[in-house]
């Protein structure tokens, strides 16, 4: 929300990005909180998180928004990551199950992987992607596209710099 020209007392607003549906879409999978896999050094996150790191948490990643291809307006947004650190959104076709060891984290996507959009997280912790997430994945109406969110993380718990968030499933629409 930015403001316009203020004229006789009048406030004038231009909104730049309204979110109409609030209802988040896709489902989570390969979790960092023990139910699945292990995470590599005992750095389990929360229920629903991916494995902890050193903002605290484990990154999570939600995706709000049309899953249709021809509006290609899917809004993905990725929290629990420290502040300030480069994170990458990537896809696959296939999921890894309870996942594999992927620095301090599990990778949950496999297949041939996309890197859909490079983006640094801000101070809280957290980044949007909103720029064409699933035409850059070039998924087909009906795949069920496999989405994560890999970030740095220089001082983690297992030494290896980087992490990732849980998974997230997406199947599209004409």
């Amino acid at each position: 929300l930015g403001s316009g020209p203020n004229q006789n007392g009048a406030f004038f607003a231009c909104i730049d990005r309204v979110r109409a549906d609030a209802q988040p879409v896709g489902t989570v999978f390969c979790l960092g909180d023990g139910t699945n896999g292990m995470c590599p050094c005992g750095n389990e996150g929360a229920t629903g998180q991916g494995c902890k790191n050193t903002s605290g948490q484990g990154a999570t990643m939600e995706a709000f928004g049309s899953t249709s291809l021809s509006d290609d307006a899917l809004i993905v947004t990725g929290a629990g990551m420290p502040g300030n650190v480069t994170a990458l959104l990537f896809s696959g076709p296939a999921d890894i199950g309870a996942g594999v060891p992927l620095g301090d984290g599990l990778r949950c996507v496999g297949g041939s992987i996309k890197r859909i959009e490079v983006r640094s997280t801000n101070a809280a912790g957290v980044v949007t992607y909103d720029d064409q997430v699933l035409s850059t994945a070039g998924w087909a109406p009906g795949a069920e596209g496999k989405y994560q969110v890999w970030f740095r993380d220089p001082s983690g718990f297992c030494g290896s710099g980087y992490s990732a968030s849980q998974g997230l499933k997406i199947v599209t629409t004409p």
